[in-house]
C-alpha cells in the first residue's frame, strides 16, 4: 500500500523493479513480478490523481 498523499504537492514515485533473480519462476502466490504489477497500477492511479490535482482551475473572475 501507499503512503503517498496526492495533496502534498509530490509527485509519487514510481516502484522499484524487482532485481533480476528475484523471481524463482516456480509460480507463487505472491510472486514478486505480481507483487510489482500491483504497485505499478497503483502508482499509475496516483499519478493521474496528481497530474489533475496540478491542472489550473478556472475562476469565477473571468470578465
Amino acid at each position: 500500500m501507499s503512503t503517498h498523499s496526492p495533496l502534498d504537492n509530490q509527485p509519487p514515485l514510481p516502484p522499484e523493479p524487482p532485481a533480476e533473480g528475484e523471481c524463482c519462476d516456480s509460480g507463487c502466490d505472491n510472486c514478486v513480478l505480481d507483487l510489482y504489477a500491483e504497485a505499478l497500477r497503483t502508482y499509475q492511479r496516483e499519478l493521474a490523481l496528481w497530474q489533475s490535482l496540478q491542472a489550473p482551475t478556472e475562476t469565477d473572475d473571468t470578465p
